[in-house]
């Protein structure tokens, strides 16, 4: 039996698998945790998650102007879908800034 050629192209799901790790830089760790010390210290007041507001309100703006909308994942209508380079950026804004006495 003669071996058959082989087609053009990635091979099928070769590039599509699922993703299981979310990597973050050094530096949004650095912030994350900046946040986390300042939240204890009492700098920063507001509740919830660190940087939970920030991240809220962008998705809400993102949403407001018609940029993306929410719908419920279904298996068999999403499964082969990927979002390529979509994160939100977390950062502390002035993070070397001395606060004031």
């Amino acid at each position: 039996m003669a071996a058959q050629p082989r087609k053009r192209g990635r091979p099928p799901g070769s590039k599509n698998k699922r993703k299981a790790h979310a990597y973050i830089t050094k530096k949004e760790q650095d912030d994350h945790e900046l946040a986390i010390k300042l939240r204890n210290d009492g700098v920063i007041t507001t509740s919830g998650a660190p940087l939970e507001a920030s991240d809220d309100q962008e998705i809400s703006d993102l949403v407001g102007r018609g940029v993306f909308k929410f719908e419920q994942y279904n298996e068999k209508l999403h499964g082969r879908i990927r979002i390529f380079k979509s994160r939100l950026l977390s950062k502390a804004i002035k993070t070397t800034a001395r606060r004031p006495s």
